[in-house]
């Protein structure tokens, strides 16, 4: 019984060494992919691209099933529709309504992760996913339930302490959350949320450049042609005055109208054609 005994604490011993050297390595695994990630999205610079890298990433690198990334306005408490990486069952529409017992709200309240590692059985995925106005007395199953989601993480998307969206992750095989996998998952997301807040900026800084430019385009044909303008209707005048008796003096106030309005013509054509560069 000692030498069992002796036995048996040894070999627990080589079971808890060998355990946590698979975690060490999992989380090895993890962090040389997130930075890889980090890379990849890194590149992309269009929101659309930068969503589709992130959840392309998410489902790979977290070993999910389905991976969800809602964009949210803080201004106006909104969400937008999600992007969807993995494979899920059905075409029902999913609800963009934030009930305040529903668990994007808690999350986004908090601006803390939510973790289920059963799923199946937390209120926030079941009993409180029902839409506002669905009518109790029919059966409602989540999406939770419809897809078979055994386990759930919900992290908020945090940037400069807004955030920017939310990102779930589903498994359909039950699923724990050790401490090593919830800081990397906490990585993915920041790293997910300044993708995000740099894309975006990106877009405002386009958008207000081109709004410049349409501005500059703007006041330049309106400076050229209303040089023109003026003085081709004071040319119109002088020849309809002289159309009877000079017709001689006449020409020569068409012939300058003629020219006034090719030198217009080609100010609105030399603007126009700047308007083919691909940047603009």
């Amino acid at each position: 019984l000692a030498m069992l005994q002796s036995f048996i604490t040894q070999a627990a011993i080589a079971i808890e060494k060998a355990q946590l050297f698979e975690r060490m390595n999992r989380r090895n695994q993890a962090l040389t992919s997130l930075h890889r990630v980090g890379q990849s999205i890194g590149v992309a610079r269009a929101l659309p691209q930068v969503l589709q890298e992130i959840g392309v990433n998410a489902e790979r690198v977290l070993g999910a099933d389905i991976v969800m990334l809602y964009r949210y306005n803080e201004e106006e408490h909104r969400l937008q529709s999600p992007l969807i990486t993995g494979t899920v069952w059905g075409n029902r529409p999913l609800s963009l309504d934030i009930k305040e017992d529903g668990v994007l709200a808690k999350i986004i309240r908090e601006k803390a992760s939510h973790l289920a590692s059963d799923a199946l059985a937390d209120p926030y995925l079941t009993d409180y996913a029902r839409p506002s106005g669905y009518p109790k007395s029919v059966r409602y199953r989540s999406f939770t339930q419809r897809q078979n989601i055994k386990s759930f993480a919900g992290v908020p998307l945090l940037a400069n302490g807004h955030i920017v969206g939310v990102m779930c992750v589903n498994y359909r095989k039950r699923h724990q959350f050790a401490n090593d996998e919830q800081q990397i998952l906490e990585l993915f997301a920041q790293q997910a949320a300044i993708a995000i807040k740099n894309a975006e900026v990106n877009e405002l800084t386009h958008e207000l450049a081109a709004r410049e430019e349409r501005s500059r385009l703007s006041r330049e044909l309106h400076d050229s042609i209303s040089q023109y303008l003026p003085a081709i209707s004071l040319m119109a005048d002088n020849a309809r005055a002289l159309l009877i008796r000079d017709p001689a003096r006449a020409q020569d106030w068409l012939d300058k109208i003629q020219l006034a309005a090719h030198a217009a013509s080609s100010k609105v054509d030399f603007a126009v054609f700047q308007l083919r560069s691909v940047g603009l």
